[in-house]
């Protein structure tokens, strides 16, 4: 199933560089398209809907993996919901870069406890 997804990702990746056309619009005058809120919109509710399970499962074995995941879900799924009332430049879509970045400091910084605790 892996070398599927990657294919598929490789084909998206050299279809839209290559014929970047035939993708739809993310802006439109200054402003994020409904196809951009939509996106954004669907991909935040199902990253707070996979928070649900991570919350469910830490509850039940307490294991700190599970808690990263529950607050990196949470903050990806925030950043996601909040894309479509944000206008860009504005300071609602620093938060929403600042919320992304927050996320990814914490993956990093999980990846070195981790790698810390398990040498």
């Amino acid at each position: 199933m892996a070398g599927v997804v990657l294919l598929v990702t490789l084909l998206t990746g050299l279809l839209s560089t290559g014929y970047p056309e035939i993708l739809p619009a993310m802006v439109d005058m200054g402003k994020f398209t409904p196809v951009a809120n939509t996106l954004n919109f669907l991909g935040g509710g199902l990253t707070l809907f996979a928070a649900l399970n991570f919350a469910h499962r830490f509850y039940r074995r307490q294991d700190l993996e599970d808690l990263f995941f529950l607050v990196l879900c949470l903050l990806f799924g925030l950043a996601g919901i909040i894309f479509q009332m944000v206008e860009i430049w504005e300071f609602g879509w620093w938060f929403w870069h600042l919320l992304r970045l927050a996320g990814y400091g914490l993956a990093f910084w999980l990846a070195l406890l981790l790698s810390a605790i398990r040498g």
